[in-house]
């Protein structure tokens, strides 16, 4: 490799730019080190001294290929005719863009029900939240609304505005589509700032986006994932040319980002901050990088102060701390790259493991980038001591993992290899999105046959979900078992009233005010004591039962079956007059 600059040190000194300088520099002393090292090759007379002379060449040529790439592409990116993009370039990418995010969003506009685990369960209380004053639904009588400063409020709001132009379910596709097509936008913005010559493995966000998590219903976390990338991104755009404007947008992102989720919150946090003490910023870039996040942080403190003691719908003691043990972590990795298919993960995980290690072999333009390679190394680190739940919240060390592969494209440069990882991330991209709208499809039937059990009920009745998982969760995983909270849709065509939507104090602007019996196997799916069933019967005018086969005898006495369709079986409940009527002889 040649020891002298690839680009011409009188333009980069033209720009005075100390960066630049300190690069050159840097260079020199590099190119130095290297004639050196070729010497000292030429007369060496040991077979292993040689080697270790061999093995510092190659990485001295790796440190200057990173240093002429830099420097290339600061000089690049200084030209005007690389200021604007040529239409002949502008025509292909535009073309990409809207053909990939065709294919991300199709899913949901060829299916009536998206089975999206808790999403029926999420669109039956935003409908609440916009309806819940309607003359036509009893909603008032049951449910209250608690607008505060919360941390998940971003999809009420998004949608309780959307249903001022539309109905509930075309809004809720509309924030579907909003949540997959904004990781993939977010990530090509993100590398953008971080590490412009990667921006072709912003790819791999086309596949991440529809994520485990994603696939369970958490939307608030998808939208999270987007507002993350977008934080970090414009702080890396502040720290290249400060200004208060920037600042602003800066802090008006996070602010979002808070009320969006509190997990991307702080992951968010924890990459500004620790871009700072990795790149040895000043402590004035630290503390504006910090601010938000420390706003953020107290109001949550206040908050959950302020409710400590307020009453849990759910199991868990709202300050329970969860740990998972190490050998259930070994297993949780599975996680990262988990879908609808478990052949299909496994392909996928295997190709992007062949081809990574491919670009690397024997690969002089290969570097690390080493600020975000150990931002994620932290990160891949917390997993380990981050606990599985905190209160309400499940699994939120798994959660971490969708998280670690934002930021994976900004780890290592490939040089020209690029171009390869980014075709076989689309090749993926195209196979899993076939399984995805494949399984899509296939849910169809199932839901259609359940939804026909809406109709069958009266307007504003009061109906009590009991639903059991078909399998155990490592033949059947959350995400194939969109039947859980399907009866929300009955809240949304019949006003039901059901005690089993997401409705925690400080999480969720819907509150219950309902005292009713609710049996809590509902939230594992599956049942260890018996309901109390005359409760039942005096709270509830219906039964939606599903799989539980086992109550069938006890059911029957307290109801009659008026719909029936595979698993799913509606009982009527006999109220008093009714029960004397079948006892008399």
């Amino acid at each position: 490799m040649s020891t002298s600059p690839d680009v011409s040190a009188t333009e980069i000194r033209r720009q005075d730019n100390e960066p630049h300088k300190e690069l050159l520099k840097r260079r020199e002393q590099i190119a130095g080190m290297l004639v050196e090292e070729h010497e000292r090759q030429t007369t060496a007379d040991s077979f292993i001294v040689r080697g270790e002379i061999d093995r510092h060449i190659r990485a001295l040529e790796q440190q200057l290929a990173s240093i002429d790439s830099e420097l290339t592409e600061s000089v690049q990116s200084d030209t005007p005719s690389r200021k604007t993009l040529r239409f002949s370039r502008v025509v292909p990418i535009a073309l990409f863009g809207v053909v990939a995010f065709a294919i991300l969003v199709l899913p949901f506009w060829i299916v009536a029900f998206p089975p999206l685990l808790d999403y029926p369960n999420h669109l039956a209380r935003v409908f609440i939240l916009a309806h819940l004053h309607d003359p036509a639904f009893h909603f008032s009588e049951y449910y209250a609304s608690d607008w505060g400063p919360y941390p998940y409020l971003t999809m009420d709001v998004l949608m309780v505005l959307l249903q001022k132009f539309c109905n509930v379910f075309l809004a809720g596709k509309i924030l579907l589509s909003l949540s997959v097509v904004g990781v993939p936008f977010a990530s090509w913005f993100f590398v953008r700032q971080a590490h412009p010559k990667n921006v072709l493995l912003a790819g791999l966000s086309l596949i991440t986006t529809w994520n485990l998590f994603f696939l369970w219903g958490f939307i608030n976390m998808q939208l999270s994932m987007a507002l993350v990338l977008l934080v970090v991104g414009l702080w890396l755009r502040y720290l290249r040319r400060p200004s208060w404007p920037q600042w602003i947008i800066f802090l008006l992102t996070v602010i979002a980002l808070y009320f969006t989720h509190l997990l991307g919150f702080g992951i968010a946090g924890l990459a500004v901050a620790g871009y700072c003490l990795l790149t040895r910023k000043t402590f004035r870039q630290l503390v504006l990088g910090c601010v938000p996040f420390a706003l953020g942080a107290l109001t949550h403190v206040i908050t959950r102060i302020a409710i400590a003691g307020a009453t849990s719908r759910q199991p868990n003691d709202p300050w329970e701390v969860i740990w998972r043990p190490f050998s259930e972590k070994a297993e949780g990795l599975g996680s990262f790259m988990q879908g609808y298919s478990p052949r299909m993960d496994q392909i996928t995980v295997i190709v992007l493991v062949v081809a990574c290690l491919a670009a690397w072999w024997r690969n002089r333009e290969f570097h690390w980038n080493r600020p975000w390679a150990l931002f994620i190394a932290g990160l891949f680190v917390l997993y380990w001591i981050f606990p599985a739940g905190y209160g309400v919240g499940a699994d939120a060390d798994l959660r971490l993992l969708p998280f670690i592969l934002l930021f994976v494209p900004v780890v290592a440069s490939f040089g020209k290899r690029t171009r390869w990882l980014f075709v076989v991330l689309l090749l993926l991209f195209v196979a899993r999105s076939a399984v995805i709208t494949k399984t899509f499809l296939a849910k169809q039937p199932e839901l259609a046959g359940m939804a026909r059990s809406f109709p069958v009920t009266p307007a504003n009745v009061r109906v009590l979900p009991i639903v059991e998982a078909k399998s155990q969760e490592d033949q059947e995983p959350p995400q194939l078992r969109p039947y859980a909270h399907f009866w929300a849709y009955g809240t949304i065509e019949r006003g039901w009233f059901t005690p089993y939507l997401f409705a925690e104090r400080g999480l969720q602007v819907l509150q219950i005010k309902a005292e009713t019996t609710t049996p809590d196997g509902f939230w594992d799916l599956e049942y260890k004591e018996e309901p109390e069933w005359q409760d039942i019967a005096e709270e509830y005018d219906y039964v939606w039962s599903y799989n539980v086969a086992k109550y069938a005898p006890q059911l029957q006495k307290i109801g009659d079956v008026v719909f029936k369709d595979g698993d799913l079986t509606m009982y009527r409940i006999k109220k008093p007059k009714e029960a004397d009527d079948d006892e008399s002889p």
